[in-house]
């Protein structure tokens, strides 16, 4: 960036990372930069340079650097990555705030024409403002591409007047809560002075509150179930079988 100036902004898996956004999976041993100047796409051996139609309101000024702007930078890398990468970028964005479900829309009919966008539209179908994390996202993803119902999101679980809790996912019709048990859930919810261990005991009692509330199915989900849908998929629908 500080050799290419003002003729380059950073775009697509790179600008994400620039923003904070989430990326799962996706190489980053290249860098992407979009051409301001006019001139021609080309790749190199550590950098990719992209050529299309940009707007000033396109880009923005982040620590000196030209930086796309975040629901342009999402759908740019979800063009590369694929449906379930892309998801897992484009939720984070919108959780965060760092656009809305209009500019996302917006800068998806924009880019509708471009090599890669073929499925930005089931991408932004897809996406969600709740989904706090990667799993989450990708957990979505699996629902989604294995052909089960789509869940609530984060359903609330009530104890008469007292509310319990947020499950990740949950099928009333079915009497099934899902939730992702990824390290990070318990390490943002550590109270002053605790260990990890204390806040798996207190989950565990949520989870045990929740049982006894609703007499519904809880089945937790960790990385390894996401890497064999077919399998966690058909976990999930004898759990819908058996409630009903």
């Amino acid at each position: 960036m500080r050799t290419l100036g003002d003729r380059v902004a950073a775009s697509h898996h790179s600008a994400c990372s620039l923003l904070g956004l989430d990326l799962w999976d996706v190489a980053l041993d290249v860098a992407h930069v979009t051409r301001l100047d006019g001139g021609a796409g080309r790749s190199e051996s550590d950098i990719r340079h992209h050529e299309g139609l940009v707007v000033p309101d396109d880009v923005l000024l982040l620590d000196g650097f030209q930086v796309m702007r975040p629901a342009r930078a999402a759908l740019e890398s979800a063009t590369l990555s694929g449906v379930e990468r892309g998801l897992v970028t484009v939720n984070s964005g919108l959780h965060n705030n760092l656009f809305d479900e209009h500019a996302l829309e917006v800068q998806r009919r924009a880019m509708q024409s471009w090599p890669g966008a073929q499925h930005l539209q089931l991408v932004t179908r897809l996406a969600d403002k709740r989904i706090e994390s990667v799993g989450e996202s990708r957990s979505l993803f699996l629902f989604w591409s294995q052909g089960l119902p789509l869940p609530a999101l984060q359903y609330e679980i009530w104890d008469g007047p007292h509310l319990l809790g947020y499950a990740d996912f949950a099928w009333p019709e079915h009497g099934l809560i899902v939730e992702f048990d990824g390290r990070s859930k318990y390490q943002k919810y550590l109270r002053e002075g605790e260990d990890p261990g204390d806040a798996v005991f207190r989950e565990k009692r949520r989870e045990d509150a929740i049982r006894r509330v609703t007499g519904w199915t809880v089945i937790r989900l960790v990385w390894a179930d996401l890497a064999h849908p077919a399998r966690t998929a058909a976990l999930l629908r004898s759990a819908m079988r058996t409630a009903a």
